[in-house]
């Protein structure tokens, strides 16, 4: 998911010792999992009109931005912080939180770099969830969103089972996935067991929604065989108007593939139930 960051304290890499929570992360090995329904909060509108579809349907999950790890011209890493986990808590103080992964990462994919990036990783990590903690929310899941390259799946998927037995160890970690990244036959073989699953985006991809495209995407979801949820967009693009409500329509045939957990909505301060309601019907 792209986004536009405001300006924000920058975090530089250094190393420190914190507490994790004791249970490891939640693996996905069964395709069981229970249905939920949430909504991206990138701004503070984003999270007023997550309130107010609460009132109808209260069981809205929220995934809030809080931070943005890139990379910069040197080489280092840094964190940018985004909003607090506090905007909009659910029943019981629940909420996941979303750490997106800026395209600079692209960068550090070579040779012999699983390691460092998971060294250079894990404090950021640790001191984003120390803060998220503090605020009293119960942070039970982290999404982290990353555009990974095709080239860098493999390389990829390891970090983020280092990371989940890592920083992220007893939270349920998902990942954002692509439909790219699903035309690699062994997407589903590399991230069997990698967190909880993966949350197909289907907005904004450059893929233009047609019933034949549709379904072959949903041919390529069922063969990888993992836990997904779906994220669409709840906005419209003046380019392609209309292909946003278009993919909605199609995707919501997909509940019925195994695995499936739910769909989740990047409303970009539009109607959040009217995004969701394609996927409310029989």
């Amino acid at each position: 998911m792209r986004l536009l960051l405001r300006p924000a304290l920058l975090l530089v890499v250094a190393f420190v010792t914190l507490a994790t929570r004791d249970d490891p992360a939640r693996a996905g090995s069964h395709l069981e999992a229970a249905s939920t329904a949430g909504a991206w909060v990138w701004t503070r509108p984003d999270a007023r009109l997550l309130e107010a579809a609460r009132a109808a349907q209260p069981g809205l999950r929220a995934a809030v931005h809080v931070a943005t790890i890139e990379r910069l011209a040197d080489g280092s890493h840094v964190s940018r912080r985004a909003l607090s986990p506090d905007v909009a808590g659910g029943a019981g103080g629940e909420v996941a939180i979303v750490v997106r992964f800026d395209d600079s990462i692209h960068a550090d994919w070579g040779t012999d770099s699983e390691d460092h990036l998971v060294k250079v990783l894990t404090p950021l990590l640790a001191r984003i969830l120390e803060e998220v903690d503090a605020t009293g929310v119960d942070a039970d899941e982290i999404q982290l969103d990353y555009d990974a390259p095709v080239r860098a799946l493999a390389p990829w998927s390891r970090v983020v089972g280092a990371l989940a037995h890592g920083p992220l160890r007893g939270r349920d970690v998902w990942i954002t996935s692509l439909p790219a990244h699903l035309d690699v036959a062994a997407y589903g073989a590399l991230f069997a067991g990698v967190g909880v699953g993966h949350i197909l985006q289907i907005f904004d991809t450059g893929r233009a929604c047609t019933t034949e495209t549709a379904a072959a995407l949903a041919t390529k979801l069922a063969a990888a065989g993992l836990r997904f949820r779906i994220g669409v967009g709840g906005f419209e693009r003046a380019a392609r108007p209309g292909d946003h409500e278009c993919w909605r329509a199609q995707a919501a045939s997909w509940r019925a593939i195994p695995g499936y957990a739910g769909v989740w909505v990047f409303p970009a301060e539009r109607d959040i139930r009217h995004a969701l309601s394609p996927f409310e019907t029989p």
